[in-house]
């Protein structure tokens, strides 16, 4: 509830200013918040990154993999082993689905895991999604066959 006029609450507030006391605590204050938050995310990046290594090292496998397979069905087409006229259809959407996961996947795990730059930019679940519904091709694709 304001005051009556000429009480306390009308009367003008001096800013805060360099030298001041209480400007200097608050700013030593807001450094202090400043440094307890960096260091509590400092803390929680490490956490982070300790409990998700194995799982980049699993999905930097699954690439090599993905890819090994795609090279491996190129040398096969070049090579003149082309399935029958039945299966090509399913396996090009197999290959496109591997090439899709390959391409989406591996800014994740080529550049920096969890620091890099798919990460920082809030691209992860995104490529998570397309790597997923890929998957989800691949697996139909195979079931068809």
């Amino acid at each position: 509830v304001p005051s009556e006029p000429g009480g306390v609450d009308d009367a003008p507030r001096k800013p805060l200013s360099v030298g001041d006391p209480a400007s200097d605590a608050a700013a030593s204050e807001l450094l202090l918040r400043q440094r307890r938050w960096e260091r509590v995310l400092s803390d929680a990046r490490a956490r982070m990154e300790a409990a998700s290594r194995t799982f980049v090292g699993h999905g930097r496998a699954a690439l090599a993999g993905i890819v090994v397979l795609m090279v491996l069905r190129v040398l096969a087409f070049r090579r003149g082993l082309v399935p029958s006229s039945y299966a090509f259809g399913m396996h090009f959407v197999a290959f496109s689905a591997d090439l899709c996961c390959a391409l989406s996947a591996s800014p994740l795990f080529a550049c920096g895991g969890c620091r890099g730059r798919c990460a920082g930019a809030a691209c992860y679940g995104p490529v998570m999604t397309l790597v997923f519904s890929m998957c989800v091709i691949d697996v139909a694709a195979l079931a068809a066959f």
